[in-house]
């Protein structure tokens, strides 16, 4: 893998914060706490100005955190246009005032997400993603220009895994 590349990768996962996966069936109470402060993690990254990305792979427990952490205020796209093939449309007008998210937002139309970018650089946004190479797939990087939070769900091991995948893959 090249220097420059490399020094990129590391730039753009640079703040990232672990939390093991949501599993309720285990210890409620504790998991229900280990959530609401999850969420304070995430409301206090957001407020002093970083775009946080949560990343985790399916059931990890991303939707759950995010509306405990945002109740009512968690976008998905449409999931009729995902099943037939389709990226869902992105339409700033319609988001929450205030914090928001973007669960799955892989799924969103990547041009109305890039077109939205001048608006989304001035609100509180969270992105959650199944993998990290889709951060560079809807360029979060260049919409949060360095100042981009990662809160992976899983180990620091699978996280390095995933990150050395994503540069084999030649950086997305």
């Amino acid at each position: 893998m090249k220097a420059h590349i490399r020094a990129a990768i590391v730039r753009l996962f640079g703040n990232v914060f672990f939390t093991s996966r949501y599993s309720p069936h285990n210890h409620p109470r504790g998991e229900y706490f280990r959530v609401y402060v999850q969420g304070l993690r995430l409301k206090f990254l957001l407020s002093c100005g970083f775009g946080v990305v949560m990343v985790g792979r399916c059931a990890s427990g991303k939707s759950v955190m995010l509306e405990k952490a945002l109740p009512g205020r968690v976008v998905t796209p449409d999931r009729e246009a995902i099943l037939s093939g389709k990226l869902g449309a992105f339409d700033m007008t319609k988001m929450p005032a205030g914090m928001f998210a973007l669960d799955e937002s892989i799924y969103f139309d990547r041009t109305d997400l890039v077109r939205a970018f001048p608006e989304l650089r001035k609100r509180q946004v969270v992105f959650a993603m199944q993998a990290l190479g889709h951060t560079a797939l809807v360029n979060l990087g260049a919409l949060f220009e360095g100042r981009l939070a990662i809160i992976y769900l899983g180990n620091p091991d699978e996280y390095l895994r995933e990150l050395n995948q994503f540069m084999v893959n030649g950086g997305g």
